[in-house]
């Protein structure tokens, strides 16, 4: 099991909630790129031909109360921001879908809301409440606090949630925590950082899972036209 844990100073916990409620939009399962704001995406980033474009099924408790539905999608733009880098970006396979409450604040409470798996894609549970962790992920299921808390670390703003779903994701497919509070895989930090080691590892990864599409077949099928834009806008030419 791989968590992501802080214990938040209530500057941190401000800064996270504001981030989260400015990044609210209304959509259903189109990725959202927010640009007003949003950071610069990093020069290191491979051609687009390597991307490899990852699905995910959303689900959110209802008894959260910022991170509903609607806001999903632009959860998953940021994510893919954090991404780019690496050639990786994630679609949703179908609108986020409402859960119940979990019974408790423990992991295994969370999961007991989901469906029975029926899926080899990666799941990502957004709920209420955690004990003393923002996240944690097992077996490809991701269980994410919609009230993340992380400590500042030097660089760009980032949305908190993202930040913690993309940790967890780096853990499912193989990367190690690190360190370095700047790097993506620091333990509860807003470090975003991949070098180009675990980016490899990272694609090479994605490209096994199930579902997965490389950028070449979905710009030919015009599948996540979203998707495909941004990376034929922001990945270097060829």
């Amino acid at each position: 099991m791989i968590r992501d844990r802080t214990r938040g100073s209530p500057r941190a916990l401000a800064i996270a909630l504001g981030l989260l409620i400015g990044g609210c939009v209304t959509a259903v399962n189109r990725v959202v790129y927010l640009n007003d704001g949003a950071p610069p995406l990093p020069a290191m980033a491979p051609l687009a031909e390597a991307f490899v474009i990852v699905p995910l099924r959303a689900y959110v408790s209802i008894g959260n109360e910022a991170l509903t539905a609607p806001v999903v999608p632009s959860v998953v733009g940021a994510l893919n921001r954090i991404f780019f880098p690496a050639g990786l970006q994630f679609v949703l396979d179908g609108p986020a879908q409402t859960v119940g409450v979990p019974f408790g604040n423990r992991f295994d409470a969370a999961l007991a809301i989901l469906p029975p798996r029926d899926t080899p894609l990666l799941r990502v549970a957004f709920v209420p409440r955690l004990f003393y962790d923002n996240g944690e992920e097992q077996g490809g299921d991701l269980v994410v606090r919609e009230r993340a808390v992380l400590r500042l670390a030097a660089g760009p703003s980032v949305d908190p949630i993202a930040r913690v779903t993309g940790h967890l994701i780096g853990a499912a497919l193989g990367l190690r925590p690190s360190p370095d509070p700047l790097q993506l895989m620091a333990m509860g930090t807003t470090g975003v950082a991949l070098d180009a080691a675990q980016a490899a590892v990272l694609r090479a990864a994605a490209r096994r899972l199930p579902g997965s599409i490389p950028f070449a077949q979905a710009a030919r099928s015009g599948r996540f036209p979203e998707v495909v834009g941004f990376i034929r806008a922001n990945a270097p030419p060829g």
